[in-house]
C-alpha cells in the first residue's frame, strides 16, 4: 500500500513539473509590431543617374517650459506729479502789471485744481524779461512745475528780427487766458493831446516813449510812426519793466509816452485813465476798441509808408501771442497736454479764475485760447521772415530813435 501510494505521489509530481515547463519555455506567436516609415526620396535629378536620398527624421525638439509673463507695473498717474508739490508761476515782468495780475488770479484756481501744496509767483523782470526766458529754457525742470506767463509777441517778434538767441518753438504753450492784447500808446494827461493828434504830439520839446526793450517790436513800432509822421523829436527809452514801472515814470514827469501797453494796462491803470493822468492817443489793431471807441487805429493816423508800417503790423498781428502759459522746453507730451486739460477745465468750469479775470476786466474782452491754438499761431508767426533788406533798414530805423 505504501508503495503504490508512493508511485502515484511521485506521476503527480512528475505530471506537474511537465506542465510547468510547457508554460514557461514554450514560445508565445510574437504581435506584429508597426512597419517603420519608408524614407521618401527626394527629387531624382533630371538625368535619373543619382540615388535618391531618403531624408532623415528630425530629432526630437525638447520640450521647454515657458516662464510666467510679468505684470506690468501700472503706469502712476500724471496727476500724481503734482498733488502736494510746490508750483512756481514766472511772470517777466514786475509786480502790479497786466501779467502779474493774471498770474495771482490764476494761482488759487490751479492750486486747488492741482491739489498743490502751494503755489508760488516768482517776478523776474530783469534784462525785459529775458532773464526769465534763460532760465526757462536753461535752467528749468521739464516736470511742468514750473509755467511762465509769456509774451511770446514781443520774443517772436525780436526772434524775426535776429535778436534773439532762442527759437521760441521750443517752449510749449498751455493755453492764454488773457483779454484782447490789443497793444495801445498812450500820453502823459497834463499835456493835453487827443487821441490821434499828431501835430500837438509834433509840437513838444520832446517825445521821450518808455518801452521794455531796445530793438523788440515795441521799438520799431514807435520808430515806424516817428518816421512816417516826421516826429522828429521822439526817442524811444528802453529798460522799463512793466507796467508799474513806466506809471512811475510817467507820473513823475519823466516820460511823454508809453509804448509796453495793453487793454490790461487800461484796466489795471483805470483810475488814472479816468482821472486825466493819462490819455490814450492810439490803438495798435485793426479796428477800433469797442470800450476805447474814441481812439483811433494806427492805420485811421494818415497814410503809412509800406515798409515803415510793416513793424506796426507785425505787432498787431502777435497780439493774441501775448500772455501765454508756457512750460520748459523738453517737458514730456504727457505732462503738457494735462496741463493744456487742466486750463481748459478751469476755464469751462467758470473757475474763480475766470470769475476774477472777467470782473477785473470786461467780460466782452476776456477770451481763452488753447493751447493748440497757440502753437499753430506762434509756428505761423515764426514762418514768415524778414528778408536781410527789412532786416536792415529796420535796424537802421531803431538807431535812429
Amino acid at each position: 500500500m505504501d508503495k503504490r501510494m508512493k508511485m502515484l505521489g511521485l506521476t503527480m509530481l512528475i505530471s506537474v513539473v511537465a506542465s510547468l515547463a510547457v508554460a514557461c519555455g514554450a514560445d508565445p506567436t510574437p504581435t506584429a509590431t508597426s512597419a517603420p516609415p519608408t524614407p521618401t526620396a527626394t527629387s531624382a535629378p533630371s538625368d535619373g543617374d543619382a540615388t535618391p536620398t531618403p531624408t532623415t527624421a528630425a530629432a526630437p525638439t525638447p520640450t521647454r517650459s515657458t516662464p510666467p509673463t510679468p505684470t506690468p507695473t501700472p503706469e502712476p498717474d500724471i496727476a500724481d506729479q503734482f498733488r502736494g508739490k510746490n508750483i512756481v508761476l514766472i511772470v517777466h515782468y514786475g509786480p502790479g502789471g497786466g501779467y502779474d495780475l493774471v498770474a495771482r488770479n490764476t494761482a488759487n484756481t490751479l492750486k486747488a485744481k492741482l491739489g498743490a501744496r502751494s503755489v508760488i509767483i516768482q517776478n523776474r523782470a530783469a534784462g525785459s524779461g529775458l532773464a526769465a526766458l534763460n532760465f526757462m529754457i536753461t535752467k528749468a525742470k521739464p516736470d511742468g512745475l514750473t509755467i511762465m506767463n509769456t509774451n511770446v509777441s514781443s520774443f517772436a517778434n525780436n526772434q524775426l528780427l535776429g535778436k534773439l538767441d532762442y527759437d521760441m518753438q521750443v517752449l510749449p504753450p498751455i493755453a492764454r487766458t488773457r483779454l484782447d492784447e490789443a497793444p495801445l500808446l498812450y500820453t502823459r494827461g497834463d499835456l493835453n493831446i487827443a487821441p490821434g493828434d499828431l501835430d500837438a504830439l509834433r509840437a513838444l520839446d520832446a517825445v521821450k516813449v518808455a518801452g521794455s526793450g531796445r530793438f523788440d517790436n515795441g521799438h520799431l513800432g514807435i520808430a515806424g510812426l516817428f518816421e512816417n509822421f516826421n516826429i522828429s523829436k521822439g526817442k524811444y527809452i528802453a529798460g522799463y519793466q512793466g507796467t508799474s514801472d513806466t506809471v512811475l515814470s510817467m507820473l513823475k514827469g519823466e516820460i511823454e509816452m508809453a509804448s509796453n501797453a495793453t487793454m490790461s494796462t487800461y484796466f489795471s491803470q483805470r483810475e488814472n485813465f479816468d482821472n486825466g493822468d493819462f490819455n490814450m492817443f492810439t490803438v495798435i489793431a485793426p479796428e477800433r476798441n469797442a470800450l476805447l471807441p474814441d481812439v483811433p487805429t494806427w492805420l485811421e493816423l494818415g497814410d503809412w509808408d509800406d515798409t515803415l508800417a510793416a513793424g506796426m503790423l507785425s505787432r498787431q498781428n502777435a497780439a493774441m501771442l501775448s500772455s501765454v502759459w508756457t512750460v520748459p522746453p523738453g517737458t514730456p507730451d504727457n505732462i503738457v497736454n494735462f496741463l493744456r486739460g487742466t486750463w481748459d477745465e478751469m476755464w469751462a468750469d467758470n473757475s474763480e479764475m475766470r470769475q476774477r479775470l472777467t470782473t477785473l476786466y470786461s467780460a466782452e474782452l476776456v477770451q481763452y485760447t488753447t493751447g493748440a491754438a497757440l502753437e499753430e499761431a506762434i509756428t505761423g508767426l515764426l514762418g514768415s521772415p524778414y528778408t536781410e533788406a527789412q532786416l536792415a533798414d529796420f535796424q537802421t530805423l531803431m538807431e535812429k530813435y
